[in-house]
């Protein structure tokens, strides 16, 4: 499973979602989109045009939302076993 988190500097939400990851133990890739382009990109391509977003690709299977969602990032520890 691979976890990508597109955030930028000084962003709350962003903040949150990354310590929400790390409270349960989610590995996770950060993706600067105010120095990649190509990763602000990829948020507008799926639709998104506020940080952070968040986007999980499990074999074919690829899921993504945006915003501070632990509901999403218990789920996600759930499905990786991760402690809760």
């Amino acid at each position: 499973m691979n976890v990508t988190l597109f955030s930028k500097p000084d962003c709350k939400q962003c903040d949150f979602t990354k310590r929400g990851f790390d409270k349960h133990g989610i590995d996770y890739v950060t993706v600067d989109v105010t120095a990649d382009d190509s990763g602000r990109q990829k948020c507008i391509d799926l639709g998104y045009s506020s940080m952070p977003v968040v986007l999980v690709e499990s074999g074919q299977e690829i899921v993504h939302w945006s915003g501070f969602r632990m509901d999403e990032i218990k789920a996600l520890a759930y499905l990786e076993g991760a402690p809760q």
